[in-house]
């Protein structure tokens, strides 16, 4: 399965500008919670009556890529949508604005709006994909039982796997007295590893190979990169950020990647 048959876009018939069939048909959207005052927003253009209008803005506090929840400052704001209302809007992903039309679902509580994204769909929501799928990538991981793993992989090493959608996995091993001496993150075909102390590579795993229920992918199936690839470097570092693992693991990987 793709992280894209996963994430699910916009449902029959939503086919947006030079997507093809990648913008149709796909199955219900994964949901990335955000909580409050953050990383995304929304600036909505609100009828007042004529012509006239008024932008109104708000926080967005769940989201996927077919819409997303609203929380407004003020409940004087939420109180001009309702129900079935198309609105024009921009929604703005780390500083870069994207334009859409959006359908008002439900409203909920006294300053909480669900919206549904609307065709037609910009090539613009590319950046909300890459928004969102390191994001819920790292939310994904979860560890697998260590009593069901074999603990020792050499001598003086123990083995913790964490594994989550789409074949992520992250593989960290540590000493007996819990020094995190090695990790290799799998994701999307892509690779990122450390060991004895030695700066993070990347590479790519080599042909249809898989960590899927095998455990950590050796060298001889992977493909390093002769410089660390930035982007990759990345996107496993939003990816592990994201995930509740063991913070001890959490920090040794990011003190890695940078």
């Amino acid at each position: 399965m793709t992280f894209k048959s996963f994430l699910g876009f916009f449902g029959k018939g939503g086919g947006g500008p030079d997507k093809g069939d990648d913008w149709n048909e796909k199955r219900g959207g994964h949901r990335l919670e955000l909580g409050g005052a953050g990383s995304l927003s929304v600036s909505l253009q609100v009828p007042t009556g004529g012509e006239s209008s008024t932008v109104i803005g708000a926080f967005v506090t769940n989201v996927s890529m077919r819409g997303c929840r609203l929380e407004f400052v003020e409940a004087a704001d939420r109180n001009k949508l309702y129900p079935a209302q198309i609105l024009v809007a921009s929604l703005d992903v780390q500083g870069f604005s994207i334009p859409l039309q959006l359908e008002v679902v439900r409203l909920s509580g006294t300053r909480e709006a669900a919206v549904r994204f609307k065709a037609p769909f910009p090539r613009e929501l590319e950046r909300l994909e890459k928004f969102i799928e390191p994001r819920s990538l790292g939310r994904s991981l979860r560890e697998i039982d260590p009593a069901a793993l074999q603990r020792t992989t050499e001598v003086g090493k123990g083995l913790r796997w964490f594994q989550g959608v789409n074949d992520t996995n992250l593989f960290s091993w540590q000493t007996s007295s819990g020094h995190v001496v090695q990790q290799q993150l799998v994701f999307l075909d892509c690779v990122v590893e450390w060991r004895n102390g030695e700066a993070a590579r990347t590479g790519r795993v080599r042909g249809e190979s898989s960590s899927a229920g095998r455990g950590w992918v050796p060298t001889e199936l992977l493909d390093f990169d002769k410089t660390p690839d930035a982007g990759v470097l990345a996107k496993a570092r939003t990816m592990i950020l994201a995930a509740e693992i063991d913070p001890v693991i959490r920090e040794a990987f990011l003190n890695q990647v940078r």
